[in-house]
């Protein structure tokens, strides 16, 4: 489980807040950890760490060879619009 109670996240999102915009954390792709954030996290939280499961869209643990750099930025921007889509 990843907490997300640092300081300093705090102080950046009050200051995303006060420019009117919104802290989003994003945590990439993991082809071997599962990285789980509390369910009450206080800040949005794209975690796609085990979107793509299977070793072939990746070179070693964290890099992503061309299939999977397709598939990323597509689920990026699904997250992203859903949280337009809910103003």
């Amino acid at each position: 489980m990843f907490s997300l109670s640092n300081p300093v996240l705090q102080e950046i999102k009050e200051l995303t807040e006060a420019n009117r915009s919104k802290l989003i954390i994003y945590i990439a792709l993991y082809v071997r950890d599962d990285i789980t954030v509390e369910a009450e996290a206080p800040y949005q939280v794209f975690n796609h760490s085990r979107l793509l499961n299977e070793p072939k869209y990746f070179s070693d643990h964290i890099h992503l060879v061309t299939s999977g750099k397709m598939v990323a930025p597509a689920a990026f921007i699904k997250d992203l619009n859903s949280l337009r889509m809910e103003k």
